[in-house]
């Protein structure tokens, strides 16, 4: 394994430049933050260190149950609703976890590490991935039935991806372990990627398509419904993604109308003081200011166009 030793220092220069722009960062995208050596070199828990001091907003994505141990970084930024956390579970079976991850922590720590986070007010959600034709896919409502059990609140799938030499290596893994299913897998995964190992097309190579695709996904959907409220987080059709028991925070990210409040209360509004100790980096001071800028130019443009409408009339 390669990683940055100094990468918490790093993060902190970054989020120090003047002109650095505030978005969530995200953990997990392309390798778990949480492998085995995270024990010991606690190189992500230094990271989360930066991302609490600047009160900067972060996603988590692992299938390592060593994320308890951030418990405490990861409850203070939930508070201020930076935090959440996603946790990757294919499957509920020991003996095919042992053989598909194992390096990873079991199904039952997953599940007890679902139910430490969100008993300490950490959203977490469950990423059922991959999703294995023939091996995995009848599977899919228990791991969303035993999730929210947990206390999972949001959830999403993603189907067997075999991008460049990862196709060779599943093929060899499927030799071994599955001799005679392997045949039928493949057979699967060909149906899902038009006839080839992978497919690369954004909007279908997350979830497939054709008619085994389209049953998966109204399964995941249906077994969503079941468990509480649904709401789909993408409007992507092809897209495996749902949200269990968030009807109220999904429909708060629509655009709402702008009304332009007097110059008095917008200062009154931004004289206030926080409602809990913040430390902010520099660049998270810049950044409020701007925003703050961004906010009053607006209410003037809309005072303006007001004024002007009333005068056509």
């Amino acid at each position: 394994l390669f990683y940055k030793a100094d990468a918490a220092r790093l993060l902190e220069q970054e989020l120090a430049r003047p002109h650095y722009v505030c978005k969530p960062i995200m953990l997990g995208a392309n390798t778990d933050p949480y492998q085995p050596v995270e024990k010991k070199l606690g190189v992500t828990r230094g990271v989360l260190e930066v991302l609490a001091r600047a009160r900067h907003p972060v996603a988590i994505v692992t299938k390592g149950a060593l994320v308890e141990r951030d418990l405490d970084l990861l409850a203070d930024l939930a508070r201020d609703g930076l935090a959440r956390v996603t946790i990757s579970l294919p499957t509920l079976d020991v003996a095919l976890k042992r053989v598909l991850e194992p390096r990873a922590a079991s199904p039952a720590a997953r599940l007890r590490s679902m139910g430490r986070l969100a008993a300490a007010g950490v959203p977490v959600g469950v990423l059922v991935a991959p999703v294995i034709p023939v091996l995995t896919d009848h599977e899919v409502e228990r791991v969303l039935e035993a999730s929210a059990a947990a206390g999972a609140t949001s959830a999403g799938y993603v189907m067997l991806r075999l991008p460049y030499e990862v196709k060779a290596l599943f093929r060899e893994w499927l030799d071994a372990h599955f001799p005679d299913t392997a045949a039928h897998v493949m057979s699967r995964v060909a149906d899902l990627r038009a006839g080839r190992d992978n497919d690369p097309c954004f909007g279908t190579r997350m979830s497939g398509q054709g008619a085994f695709a389209a049953l998966v996904r109204q399964r995941f959907r249906m077994a969503c419904r079941r468990l509480g409220r649904c709401h789909s987080t993408s409007r992507e059709p092809n897209r495996g993604c749902a949200v269990l028991h968030l009807r109220r925070v999904v429909a708060h990210t629509r655009r709402a109308p702008i009304h332009a409040p007097s110059q008095g209360a917008l200062e009154m509004e931004l004289r206030k003081p926080p409602s809990r100790p913040v430390a902010m980096l520099p660049a998270v001071s810049i950044c409020f200011a701007m925003l703050t800028g961004c906010m009053q130019a607006r209410i003037e443009e809309s005072r303006e166009l007001q004024t002007k409408i009333a005068a056509d009339e």
